[in-house]
């Protein structure tokens, strides 16, 4: 039969992004410090205008919307600047191994699977252009997650 494994959130990177940059604004669900609170599925949520971005970090974050689409949208509306998106690999070794035992080894928040070409073309289709495919993780094609480096 068939089973779902829920993965455990990590979320250290807010915290990392603080330090290595000269001015950070973070957008998450919840409030935290230097963090404003945004349903990014939600379709009348409003970016907060931050004038001065230059650069945008999407950090597994995509792979939990319903309509990521919109929601690329409006961050390219608000930030045409560079931005990194970071996804898990549809197609990563550990998630195939879980497979091949009848599992679907998956964070039960995630409604959708992305490849670096699927990545790459929704990113597209939303007004980016792509510059970089990367994985992370583990060997091309099948690491734990990618990487895009795309300019709004």
């Amino acid at each position: 039969g068939e089973h779902l494994r829920r993965c455990p959130r990590n979320r250290p990177l807010h915290a990392k992004l603080q330090q290595a940059a000269a001015t950070y604004y973070g957008i998450d669900k919840a409030v935290g410090p230097s963090i404003e609170a945004v349903d990014l599925d939600a379709a009348d949520s409003v970016l907060p205008p931050h004038p001065d971005a230059t650069l945008v970090v999407v950090c597994e974050v995509l792979e939990h919307l319903s309509n990521p689409g919109r929601f690329l949208d409006r961050l390219r509306a608000a930030y045409p600047v560079q931005t990194i998106v970071t996804v898990p690999n549809a197609f990563a070794a550990a998630g195939l191994s879980w497979l091949n035992k009848g599992i679907e080894n998956v964070n039960a928040d995630h409604v959708a699977y992305y490849s670096a070409y699927t990545i790459a073309n929704l990113l597209q289709r939303h007004g980016y252009s792509v510059q970089t495919v990367a994985w992370y993780n583990g060997h091309p094609k099948f690491a734990e997650g990618l990487i895009v480096v795309a300019h709004g």
